[in-house]
């Protein structure tokens, strides 16, 4: 089984060192080892380094034929931290970097510039297999010279994309907040696919984004959970019926097939609508968010006691409020 560089294998039980349903990236299978690698965090969107592993290339192949190994994702052209940029022109990704003191273009082409040598070399190290090794000696050479962690996860970021530039840009705050409703693929369904229900499994909520607000207000109320909510507004505000085969993991579904919510997009809209301290004060009340604080901000706004009102105006028989049948 042929696997691209770029992509993501996991191994669902366990493989040796690798970590149950963990996602790595394959590099190569060169020189009688396959090179995977990760990213692991360390701080600010910033600080990240690189994690190597090498299975001789025999475990790997046959961990791929017998289902120890599986391709988890498709091909990125962006790292996960950039992944809402994937797509997107590169004068649309400069329109997402506010406040940025210098271009994407200067940042791509500075990064790039230190790890040119890196990149034309790379088949050598991956299959001589001292590729740590010789990113630090490179990093050193450089000048001015550079820090070896960084330098790796440039070098990773840029071969794991697919030689695209882009992907060297910064994480800046800013990325990642863009009105998605504005996309050019807005009838698409955004972010990673399901792995538990497949990569074409789920709509776009965009079009439901009004009506999943609406469900929240009429469904909302003091002790009541957003998953609650949720499956509430599945059921009497979308139409969905369950499948309670698997009580672990009830599987909604419309029986004209109509598009609905995850319970993650349906969070999604309400938090971009009301924002987390007013959600709080629906949930937990105002009394207790008060006590909460540690300064009063004073009376909660009138769009607080809107809410609060169309909820009970709304609310359905509590009989059904939270249960689905």
């Amino acid at each position: 089984m042929n696997v691209s560089v770029g992509c993501q294998v996991a191994a669902p039980e366990g493989l040796g060192s690798l970590a149950k349903g963990k996602g790595y990236f394959f590099l190569g299978n060169l020189g009688g080892a396959a090179t995977l690698a990760w990213f692991e965090n360390v701080g600010s969107s910033e600080k990240r380094r690189v994690c190597i592993i090498r299975l001789p290339s025999t475990t790997f192949e046959t961990a791929l034929l017998d289902g120890g190994l599986v391709v988890k994702e498709e091909f990125h052209s962006m790292p996960p931290w950039l992944r809402d940029l994937e797509g997107l022109a590169p004068e649309d990704m400069e329109r997402h970097r506010k406040d940025a003191k210098t271009s994407g273009p200067k940042i791509v082409d500075r990064r790039y510039s230190f790890i040119d040598g890196l990149v034309q070399k790379h088949i050598q190290l991956l299959t001589d297999g001292d590729l740590i090794a010789s990113v630090g000696s490179h990093a050193r050479a450089c000048d001015p010279p550079q820090n070896a962690t960084r330098l790796m996860v440039w070098f990773i970021t840029y071969l794991i994309a697919g030689n695209n530039k882009w992907s060297l840009l910064p994480a800046y705050s800013a990325i990642g907040h863009w009105e998605r409703s504005a996309h050019k693929y807005g009838d698409k369904k955004l972010g990673r696919p399901s792995h538990y229900a497949g990569k074409r499994s789920g709509y776009s909520a965009i079009p439901l984004a009004e009506r999943i607000q609406n469900a929240y207000v009429k469904h909302s109320g003091l002790g009541i959970k957003m998953t609650e909510i949720h499956r509430t507004a599945l059921k009497y505000d979308f139409g969905c019926l369950v499948d309670k085969s698997d009580p672990d993991n009830p599987y909604f579904y419309h029986p004209e097939g109509k598009s609905f919510p995850t319970d993650r997009q349906f969070n999604y809209w309400v938090k971009k609508e009301f924002g987390l301290e007013k959600i709080q004060v629906i949930r937990y009340g105002d009394a207790r968010i008060r006590q909460k604080s540690k300064t009063s901000q004073g009376k909660y706004s009138q769009a607080y006691s809107n809410v609060l009102e169309a909820m009970e105006a709304d609310r359905p028989d509590t009989r059904f409020s939270t249960v689905l049948e």
